[in-house]
């Protein structure tokens, strides 16, 4: 654990020097706590080893996808290249009460590479850190992707927002938003209520992503973390009698912006993970991937 806590402390330090470090800090004091209070630090120090130790000293191209995007401590070790404070990511999308779901595409012509590398190590030493179970469930969701084959540009565009939204629109269940989005292009009408309207501001006042919604809840509703990733869970899987009795606790009876607030909170079940979107997008900037 001290190796760990050593290694996130300096990461942290060195990666935001100079830009956001004291939110940084913060964010990462945050998830350090969760991940040592539910177990996790090996799964983290597992993925550091294998994403991160063994890609860069083999040469092999390797890039990170869906919520672990949104982890201080992934971006800050070098697990994924997006960095969730500049995008306004939720670490509780990643860091809770369930085992991390780290996600990466690997360079495909040199995914056997990488197995064997590995490989070589375990047989060195059959306990090196107790890894070989959580190697096995780490490579499950490992996937050879031909792109990262392809030669990586220095620099990305500073605003991806358009990007990412012409990504997520693309995704059947969100098509009937995209003409919305559109027709929205020379301006579109606000709910009137500050908190809902910033939140809303940069997807032309429609809920679109996950994040959205655990804004709502911590801003307007000021839920706490881990219990707002609940709720976002309850609303996406249709569970009505959970979202109703969230309803009945948070908002306030009489009060029309709080009722407004809670109507745009469950008007998209189906909204989209940002983090990947993020990643999607700069994926397609550096490598040229397909979106």
């Amino acid at each position: 654990m001290d190796f760990f806590q050593t290694l996130v402390n300096t990461s942290v330090e060195l990666c935001y020097r100079g830009n956001h470090l004291k939110l940084a800090r913060k964010r990462k004091e945050w998830e350090f706590d969760n991940i040592v209070k539910y177990n996790f630090a090996d799964y983290y120090i597992t993925a550091y080893w294998m994403y991160k130790n063994i890609t860069e000293q083999s040469s092999i191209n390797v890039w990170a996808r869906g919520s672990m995007c949104s982890s201080v401590i992934c971006y800050a070790l070098g697990l994924t290249a997006v960095d969730p404070i500049r995008f306004n990511l939720h670490s509780e999308r990643f860091v809770n009460d369930e085992a991390p779901n780290f996600q990466f595409d690997i360079e495909a012509s040199r995914m056997q590479d990488f197995k064997d590398e590995m490989k070589t190590i375990l047989e060195e030493d059959d306990d090196y850190f107790g890894l070989p179970p959580m190697v096995r469930n780490l490579l499950k969701e490992t996937t050879p992707m031909p792109y990262l084959g392809n030669r990586r540009k220095k620099r990305i565009p500073r605003n991806l927002d358009e990007d990412m939204i012409c990504y997520t629109l693309s995704f059947p269940q969100l098509l009937s938003l995209r003409d919305v989005y559109e027709d929205r292009q020379k301006g579109y009408e606000v709910y009137g209520y500050e908190p809902l309207d910033s939140i809303l501001s940069f997807t032309r006042g429609l809920l679109v992503y996950q994040e959205q919604m655990l804004d709502i809840l911590e801003t307007i509703f000021e839920v706490p973390y881990l219990e707002a990733n609940g709720i976002r869970k309850a609303i996406m899987r249709g569970e009505k009698e959970k979202v109703a009795a969230y309803k009945e606790r948070f908002v306030r009876p009489g009060n029309s912006m709080t009722e407004k607030a809670w109507s745009v909170l469950i008007s998209n079940p189906h909204a989209f993970l940002k983090s990947h979107a993020v990643s999607r997008v700069m994926a397609s900037h550096y490598y040229g991937a397909k979106m």
